[in-house]
């Protein structure tokens, strides 16, 4: 079944969006400190500043993925910060939640390739 370029485009225009969109909330779940995110941080015996800091470097990182000139350290910072979380949660033996960055950092990964 072929795809239509029409579908095609559309569907680059919402990952486009949706993937800094995510990005930036996923950040900023951190820094408003959500119950879950607080939990988690404080199971991998870090402090609050830890976590504030850390969402706002995703936040950041995520941000400057609107932009084609800051594309490439945007995702290299989103992906480091997916790299810690992951190192964080195998450290500390949280396992249940490890394919959360796994998949973020493959769709940052097909991000970088389709929109460099």
């Amino acid at each position: 079944m072929a795809v239509s370029p029409q579908f095609k485009q559309r569907f680059l225009t919402i990952y486009r969006i949706f993937i800094p969109l995510f990005g930036i909330l996923v950040g900023m779940v951190k820094v408003v400190g959500v119950k879950g995110e607080v939990a988690l941080f404080h199971a991998f015996g870090v402090s609050d500043l830890f976590r504030v800091i850390f969402g706002l470097i995703q936040a950041g990182g995520a941000l400057m993925l609107f932009s084609k000139k800051f594309l490439r350290p945007g995702v290299y910072i989103c992906i480091a910060t997916l790299c810690a979380a992951f190192g964080l949660m195998v450290w500390n033996g949280i396992f249940n939640v490890l394919p959360i960055p796994v998949v973020g950092i493959a769709m940052l990964w097909a991000y970088l390739k389709i929109f460099s």
